[in-house]
């Protein structure tokens, strides 16, 4: 889903091996895939992008919610 946070549980698809790593879901594409926005990837502070194939995207856990306020 848009706007959610992917969870890489340690060493997934080149999460750190003790801590896992956390990306934002930009886009689901047709074929399931998605497009991500992470930081600290290719440098402190550095934000970049990745597209993760359907396979992929459909083994990872997937933190969403209502942001809408009362």
């Amino acid at each position: 889903k848009v706007h959610s946070a992917v969870v890489f549980n340690p060493n997934e698809l080149g999460a750190d091996r003790y801590y896992g790593h956390v990306a934002f879901v930009e886009k689901v594409n047709r074929d399931g895939s998605i497009v991500v926005s992470e930081s600290n990837v290719r440098g402190l502070g550095v934000i970049s992008f990745r597209t993760i194939d359907a396979k992929d995207a459909a083994q990872l856990d997937y933190i969403s919610g209502d942001l809408a306020t009362e």
